[in-house]
């Protein structure tokens, strides 16, 4: 017997859309009707990926159960201290390494810093040129420009 999309998908619970992706995708076998272009699904056929989805969908809660459990005694369980204070011993360490390192780069700059300093006194003034004290015009020259410029 066959049953169509909008059929299946109240028979099942599942969406149209989804059993028509099912189709698509090869899950689901279903034939396309040439009259009116819908689908035609054996229902024996809907009745196995009925039980196959149900199938997957318990072996993913399971999987999930289990991954959550294991998270949970994961973190239930406590660590080495002897392993921690081994790590906490270890960065000390690094920590120690570290400084010494960043007190060796503060010597070196500090003697650069010297360096350009003494460079620095070392090299002669610049030269400050003074600008030419611009020429004096005299005063017949200055009543002339102004007649020139009334007009």
């Amino acid at each position: 017997m066959h049953v169509t999309l909008g059929e299946a998908a109240r028979q099942s619970g599942i969406s149209k859309s989804t059993i028509s992706r099912a189709i698509r995708d090869g899950k689901l076998s279903g034939v396309r009707s040439p009259d009116t272009g819908s689908y035609r699904i054996e229902q024996s056929e809907l009745e196995r990926y009925l039980s196959a989805t149900a199938v997957v969908r318990a072996t993913a809660a399971t999987e999930a159960q289990t991954s959550a459990a294991t998270q949970v005694t994961t973190v239930e369980e406590q660590p080495n201290p002897a392993a921690l204070q081994a790590q906490i011993d270890g960065l000390k360490q690094l920590l120690q390494q570290m400084e010494t390192r960043i007190t060796e780069k503060d010597a070196l700059l500090a003697k650069q810093d010297a360096r350009i300093e003494k460079i620095l006194t070392a090299l002669p003034a610049p030269k400050v040129e003074t600008p030419a004290p611009a020429p004096e015009v005299s005063r017949l020259r200055a009543t002339w420009r102004w007649l020139r410029s009334t007009g």
